[in-house]
């Protein structure tokens, strides 16, 4: 970080930095940063998180016993994909690679390469940490394309319901924990400020550090659930504003959006739609959860 600081005092002299990570790091942390250091946070803003994935490679990475963890993490945070190395593979192994990134993260834009050569507008400018068009419009894109991987509202007995329909696809009744994955949800009800304030606080900051304790002191450094990235279009009972959250490692960001509940570039149809990322997710929980903050409906 104190690279970046000096680097902001002669920011005349470039448009943007780009942060490669070395190896197998997370860039959880990295990330979370901007968000804590108000030096930085004044003046850079995080454009968005960038996954370059060996297409010849990945599969055996991802069931390599040392790395494939540390893989799954770099997958799920990222934005866009780009699956590179793609003139080295024919064209079933290429889509073997891809179902398996997706796996880990299936609300990314996803994009191909060879030698790394990739259009700028690809990678620059996205605003996928913003509460503007770009970051609304790529939420909008994600949860369109991916139908049939909604959780829907929790039965008396907090069992998941069966949905089937159209827009919904069949969505099973049992939830399966998994290592790394990615879940949508949708919420009718609008939620409480100050409740989904401190539902997030405590799903995002308070489980996550408790869940990382209690790993480190099992066998298992899988057992435990983990979210690593949230985003979401959300509804707040009382106001006209559509907000937008981002969460990434164990802070969050809810804030209003520059649209406005029922306008023409309003497509939640009235619902708040959420995307979370993380190892072990438990839908069912997690929609429990997230309902207590939701107002009651009259």
């Amino acid at each position: 970080m104190s690279t970046l600081e000096q680097l902001v005092l002669h920011q005349d002299r470039f448009d943007y930095i780009v942060i490669e990570t070395t190896g197998m790091a997370n860039p959880g942390p990295i990330i979370s940063s901007f968000w804590t250091d108000d030096n930085l946070g004044s003046r850079l803003r995080i454009d968005g998180v960038i996954c370059v994935v060996d297409s010849a490679n990945i599969v055996k990475y991802l069931q390599s016993s040392d790395i494939s963890y540390e893989v799954q993490q770099q997958i799920s945070y990222a934005d866009r994909i780009l699956m590179n190395k793609a003139d080295l593979v024919d064209q079933q192994s290429y889509e073997s690679a891809l179902a398996a990134v997706k796996q880990f993260n299936n609300f990314a834009v996803f994009g191909q390469s060879v030698r790394g050569n990739v259009d700028l507008d690809f990678v620059l400018a996205i605003n996928s940490f913003s509460s503007t068009h770009g970051s609304i419009q790529g939420i909008y894109q994600a949860t369109s394309d991916n139908q049939a991987v909604f959780c829907y509202p929790c039965e008396p007995a907090n069992t998941p319901t069966t949905i089937s329909g159209s827009e919904a696809g069949t969505i099973p009744k049992a939830h399966v924990k998994s290592t790394v994955s990615s879940l949508a949800l949708r919420f009718d009800r609008a939620f409480d400020l100050k409740a989904l304030r401190a539902k997030l606080d405590y799903l995002v900051y308070e489980q996550n550090i408790q869940d990382n304790v209690r790993s480190e002191t099992t066998a298992s450094a899988d057992s435990s659930m983990k979210i690593y990235r949230m985003k979401g279009i959300i509804h707040i009972d009382g106001d006209n504003t559509l907000h937008v959250l981002q969460a990434v490692h164990n802070l969050f960001d809810l804030e209003r959006s520059e649209y406005t509940k029922g306008s023409e570039n309003d497509k939640t149809n009235g619902q708040s739609l959420l995307i979370i990322i993380g190892a072990s997710l438990d839908e069912s929980y997690l929609r429990c959860q997230l309902e207590t903050a939701c107002v009651s409906q009259v």
